[in-house]
């Protein structure tokens, strides 16, 4: 889970962790938070995660009273923002007391008065501040200034004008210091947490985890600028090998030095801040810090050489570090950890993302305070500096942040799901209770916006109905608060307007949440407050706290006269307005408001409709509204008055004066709506309830649809249709027929039994049988039309409503436990578990499939044995699931069982159950290395707290590459060398090391094996010597391959190749004894002479033994030839006797060594 940032908008995000934790059941694994989204993270961080993370069985636990951690942690955060609510989130600096600036700091933490700002921006508040910043306290004095007045304002400008920000956090921090609020140590169990913020200095984006260790962006890696005492001596003190004193002494000299420069660094920034010192001091102080900052880089680097090989972690207050994630830079001062000061997080990861996708979460939920994309219309034209810069800085540029963070870990294939606003309902900076309490509501149902699997369409109306309501209590927050005001006896009159839009706001809420009960959506526990009861500032003031925006609402004089402002509602449940209009803000139309439905008015405006008072409402609001009135109506339609309709249960049917009559309803008023209107509403054809015959149930009261008996899928049974004639003369019915979803070509889903034409008779209930062959269960859906002779309705039709219920007395599997692990299993080795099937039906049950289905890898899991493959009811059988790893890691694997049970009816119950497996494979793994491990490296295997397997402790920063070649380099001739390498085991199981091969024992062998067999433990390792004893001839490499025999399951003999060579000059000749020169005239050939050895040749001396050979190609002598040198040397008989000649050319070097090469010629 992430968590982003937001300042007091962390309230919308407090509603969506309520409505994950409590609606869905959601308990993250991992929790990553920024600004106020620490605050909130910090605290849910304590709970512990759950050791099965099932929200289906989380929320029934819960349900069943057993609330777990993760719920304690959430009331608990809850009760911390009760407290913020209490102390706001910041204080004014104390520069700023006496000043406007701190007047304005209240009218932001506190109650607005009058119209709240709604649309306020904290750009806005800003622009104020900086208008207010120049001259503070000028506003306090009047007529001539007195010097000493001068002086006390020269003292306040200049404290104000060095001040690093204009607000702190010491509400907040107060509260997080608080143990009731907060346990420190509880994070130690708790929830895996990274808080985000950033180093003011180098601009560099790091995490302070639970545990208070702060690393760089990586999540492992030590801030070492921040170092401490305490952490040099906490690694000391854990290091495997023991350092020399001489060394410790060395590293805390340095850190020392180090510290005293950083303390100079901050005392120097205190006294450059104070009031008192004088501008010449500000340039020595400034030198000064830029002195000990080049001083504290020096040092640092040095320290970063002397720790090589020390496992560090650099530990803080993790409290602190909240504070340092939500210090907006300007706003509030930053968080200073050693040399560096830290701000807001927000400012390069708005929603902290990466180190959860480096963590190797699989699906992330991330909770943003703020909207994800910008309005596309906001008027800025007329925003001031301040204004324009923070739009730049926390909405456009931090927009793009948030939108890279989301895009990264979707590309990754992390399921993401992101909850966001549409629109900011208060500032960053506001903490009105009304709008705080409307922003959280907004955040619960945004949450259930988007964890609610839906299409993408119904999602779209899901945020759009949100969007809406929250809309319409922002706007009826000021008219709450206006009415307040205004009851006064001279007052009250005015307001009837105000209350009569006040409560179609909450008509349209009431009807807005209904839309979502609906779509199947949760419901807030408060949500029928939100349109009965008034705005939260309103509920401790008389009369309202007793009443509801539905009650009578008058007001009194003091002798008595009543001015009524609203008669109360008797039933708000039900209210349905009949007055007024709404006008769709996007588009202009119009629609009328009757009878609690609306129509739309073609060709009216907002300023030519007659329906008055109109209100105004966003674009989309229609679509959440009734377009058909509820109950019993007459309707008409402007300019045709005449033309009656009954309304009635969501259909129109058209009237005459005898239906009007019959229906009761004569002496109603007809309610007009505009031209048109009525097409909105469903026709149903010919009102046949009020006819002589009509559709009945047993009891002969009219129906408006036929509701048959739902029936099992595959059965044949009999349904009736009932006619009920209460005309005074018989009824011909000439027509009857079904039509149902279930149709299938030749073959209805209902046949009628009898045969037409039939007569009912006068005050007769006549029973038609139906015979009903369902064929798949689920909703059926059709119509049942009429046809008869009576005058009043000869042809109606009515609705079809049933259902198809599944098959009846079955046989049922049950799979326990619910899933398995096996636990740490050696790789190779066999291991198992038993799983029980049970029949908890009540007919037999046959298991005709049960396999290992969806293996990674493959073919870790097996089923040796089969069980009983019938069970009866109540019966259980015993499945061996074996597991037998083939390579290291998590195992994990589904069993599969398909089941079918003989039924109540003809037709079988089938059903496929499932269960996952898992294990942690764990083995040796056989490392060569040329180097042995630095110290503290070969530390313990740990296991994480959610026992995902075992990891092995590195330093940060070490890139291991295996020892596949161990080189002796050159030595001389007839001379042994030795080299070590190092067996290392990087597993998580014992390594046995049994014995090493060699290939060459001529050359390569072993002085020492005493050490084998040996048994190394996880992340330690042994040394083995070998030697190596060069050859007579220099130069050439002798090569061999070495064979490391251990238990590895996955690479028993490990192969190491070995080389060497023997050292000196050497010269190669080709050919090596005798060049036959060619039969050409004069003969001739070519000799090539290569320095192959590993130093120079020192040629002297060349000759022939017959001078007939002639030759050229060598350098001028004595020449030195460089290893590698190349001659070619060409060869030529002059001679002119015919025959074979043979002679030999002689080459002297490196101290008269000769070599020859015998020459022959045919002539």
């Amino acid at each position: 889970m992430a968590l982003s940032g937001g300042g007091a908008r962390g309230s919308f995000q407090l509603g969506a962790l309520a409505a994950i934790y409590d609606a869905y059941g959601f308990r993250p694994d991992f929790i990553s938070g920024t600004s106020v989204g620490s605050v909130n993270g910090i605290k849910l961080a304590t709970a512990r995660p759950p050791v099965v993370n099932n929200p289906t069985a989380i929320l029934a636990s819960v349900a069943a009273g057993n609330p777990d951690s993760g719920i304690a942690a959430l009331r608990a955060l809850e009760v911390l923002w009760n407290g913020i609510m209490a102390t706001g989130f910041f204080a004014v600096q104390p520069a700023f007391k006496g000043t406007l600036i701190e007047d304005l700091a209240e009218s932001m933490n506190a109650e607005p008065t009058g119209d709240p700002p709604l649309s306020a921006t904290v750009g806005a508040e800003i622009d104020k501040q900086g208008a207010l910043l120049a001259t503070p306290i000028i506003s306090t004095f009047s007529g001539p200034v007195a010097a000493d007045k001068l002086q006390q304002l020269k003292g306040t400008v200049m404290a104000v004008l060095t001040q690093n920000s204009i607000f702190n956090l010491d509400p907040i921090k107060a509260l997080l210091n608080d143990r009731t609020h907060l346990k420190p140590e509880d994070l130690a169990t708790g929830t895996p947490l990274y808080l985000a913020a950033v180093a003011l200095e180098s601009g560099r984006l790091r995490y302070i985890d639970g545990m208070g260790n702060l690393t760089e962006r990586d999540g492992v890696t030590p801030v070492l600028s921040a170092l401490t005492t305490a952490d040099i001596t906490r690694a000391l003190d854990e290091n495997l090998a023991a350092i020399p004193a001489a060394r410790a002494a060395q590293i805390n000299g340095v850190l020392t030095r180090y510290l005293a420069a950083i303390a100079a660094i901050t005392a120097g920034r205190a006294t450059y801040r104070a009031s008192s010192t004088t501008n010449a001091q500000r340039v020595a102080v400034l030198r000064d810090i830029a002195r000990n900052t080049e001083r504290a880089t020096y040092l640092l680097d040095a320290l970063r050489a002397q720790i090589q090989g020390l496992r560090l972690m650099v530990r803080v207050d993790p409290r602190q570090g909240v504070l340092a994630s939500a210090a907006i830079p300007a706003f509030f001062d930053p968080i200073v950890f050693g040399a560096e000061r830290y701000v807001d997080g927000g400012l390069r990861e708005l929603v902290p993302m990466e180190i959860a996708v480096q963590s190797g979460v699989t699906d992330i939920v991330g909770i943003c305070c703020s909207p994800l994309e910008l309005p596309a219309v906001d008027d800025m034209s007329s925003a001031g500096l301040a204004a324009v810069g923070l739009r730049a800085l926390t909405e456009i540029a931090l927009n793009e942040v948030t939108d890279s963070d989301i895009v990264a870990a979707r590309a990754k294939g992390i399921t993401c799901t992101v909850i966001a606003p549409t629109f900011n309902v208060h500032s960053s900076f506001t903490m009105n209770p009304t709008l705080v309490e409307i922003s959280s509501e907004y955040g619960w149902m945004r949450a259930c916006d988007e964890m609610q699997p839906a299409s993408d369409a119904d999602r779209a109306d899901f945020r759009r109905f949100s969007d809406l309501i929250t809309t319409f209590r922002m706007r009826g927050y000021p008219l709450d608060r206006y009415i307040e005001e205004n009851t006064s006896f001279y007052q009250a009159g005015g307001i009837r307007d105000s209350v009569a839009t006040m409560r179609t706001y909450r008509w349209l809420i009431r009807e807005l949440l209904a839309m979502r009960a609906n779509r199947g959506l949760p419901q807030h526990p408060q949500a029928r407050r939100w349109w009965t009861g008034w705005s939260r500032q309103l509920r401790s003031l008389p009369p309202f706290g007793r009443s509801s925006v539905w009650s009578r609402l008058a007001v009194s004089s003091s002798n008595g006269v009543e001015i009524l402002v609203a008669e109360a509602v008797s039933d708000p449940d039900t209210y349905a307005p009949d007055t007024g209009a709404l006008v769709d803000a996007g588009n202009d139309r119009v629609y009328w408001i009757v009878r609690g439905a609306v129509f739309q008015a073609l060709g009216e405006t907002e300023a030519t409709t007659t329906h008055t008072p109109v209100t105004a409402v966003p674009h989309g609001t229609m679509i959440g509204l009734q377009r058909v009135p509820r109950g019993s109506h007459l309707m008409a339609e402007q300019g045709t008055p005449s033309d009656i309709w009954i309304v009635r249960n969501g259909m129109r049917y058209r009237s005459t004066p005898a239906t009007v009559t019959a229906s009761g309803m004569g002496g109603q008023a007809v309610a007009i709506v505009p031209p048109g209107g009525l097409n909105q509403i469903p026709d149903g054809g010919s009102p046949h309830w009020l006819g002589g015959l009509f559709l009945s149930d047993s009891a002969g009261n009219a129906v408006d649809r036929w509701e048959p008996t739902p029936q099992v899928e595959g059965s044949s049974s009999v349904s009736q249709v009932m006619l009920f004639n209460r005309s005074g003369r018989p009824v011909q019915v000439t027509g009857l027929a079904i039509t149902s979803s279930q149709d299938t070509g030749s073959r209805p889903m209902f046949a009628v039994n009898r045969a037409l034409p039939l007569s009912v008779q006068t005050s007769t209930l006549m029973r038609i049988d139906v015979q009903t062959s369902p064929v798949s269960p689920g909703p059926v859906t059709g119509s049942v039309s009429v046809t008869c002779d009576d005058p009043t309705v000869s042809q109606f039709s009515v609705p079809l409503v049933t259902s198809v219920t599944p098959l009846g007395r079955h046989g049922r599997l049950e799979i326990s436990p619910g899933s398995v692990d096996i636990g740490r299993v050696r790789v190779g080795q066999p291991a198992g578990t038993n799983v029980t099937l049970t029949n908890i039906g009540t007919r037999d049950l046959s298991i005709v499939d049960l396999k290992i289905i969806d293996s990674v890898p493959e073919g870790q899991f097996g089923i040796p044995v089969s069980p009983a493959y019938r069970l009866g009811p109540g019966a259980s059988t015993s499945v061996h699931i074996a597991c037998t790893p083939t390579q290291r890691g998590r195992l994990t694997a589904t069993l599969s069982v398909d089941i079918s049970s003989e039924t109540d009816t003809p037709h079988p119950f089938r059903q496929h159950g499932q269960m996952t497996l898992s294990a942690t494979a764990i083995a040796p793994v056989v490392f060569l290395s040329d180097t042995p491990l630095p110290p503290r490296l070969a530390s313990p295997i740990r296991l994480d707290p959610v026992d995902r397997g075992p990891t092995l402790t590195t330093p940060v920063g070490l890139l291991a590459v295996e020892l596949i070649r161990l080189d002796f380099g050159e030595s001389p001739s007839g001379t042994t060398a030795v080299r070590t390498f190092w067996v290392r085991n990087v597993g998580d199981a014992p390594l046995s090391v049994t014995g090493v091969n060699t290939y060459n024992q001529g050359a390569f062998g072993f002085p020492n094996l005493t050490v084998l067999p040996a048994v190394v433990a996880p992340g330690g390792e042994i040394a083995i010597d070998t030697n190596f004893l060069a050859p007579p001839k220099p130069g050439t490499p002798v090569e061999s391959q070495l064979e490391i025999l251990t238990d590895d399951p996955l690479r028993p003999r490990a192969q190491l190749t070995v080389v060497g060579r023997a050292s000196g000059p050497h010269l190669s000749l080709n050919p090596i004894e005798l060049l036959n020169l060619d039969s050409g005239l004069p003969p001739a050939g070519e000799l090539t002479i290569t320095s192959d050895g590993t130093d120079p040749v020192s040629l002297t001396k060349v000759g022939v033994t017959d001078s007939a050979f002639s030759y050229s190609g060598f350098p001028p002598l004595p020449a030195t030839l460089a290893p590698g040198t190349v001659l070619t040397i060409s060869v030529t008989y002059t001679g002119t006797n015919p025959g074979r000649h043979v002679g030999h050319l002689q080459l002297e070097h490196d101290g008269r060594v000769r070599s020859s090469v015998i020459l022959q010629a045919n002539v």
